[in-house]
């Protein structure tokens, strides 16, 4: 799932309530996961990871932030051998 953020202190001030929208950039997403521009992509799609946007108050996307707590658990997944 993605959230649009209308500017950083809209997303500032969510990350206040709900400390789980911290994230990551897709680079580093793809680090962490050992995973291509391709199969990231797949795992938004999917589901298994949400995507927060935050723009920059005209609409326009400045930054795209892949949640951290979700890839902690697909990592934990795959450490226990689930897909």
């Amino acid at each position: 799932m993605t959230r649009r953020f209308p500017n950083l202190g809209a997303w500032e001030m969510q990350l206040m309530k709900e400390p789980e929208l911290e994230g990551v950039t897709f680079q580093e997403a793809k680090a962490w996961l050992a995973v291509s521009d391709q199969e990231l992509g797949q795992l938004i799609d999917n589901g298994a990871l949400n995507v927060a946007e935050i723009c920059d108050g005209k609409g326009e996307v400045v930054r795209s932030l892949v949640r951290t707590m979700d890839i902690r658990n697909l990592l934990a997944k795959r450490k226990a051998g689930l897909k």
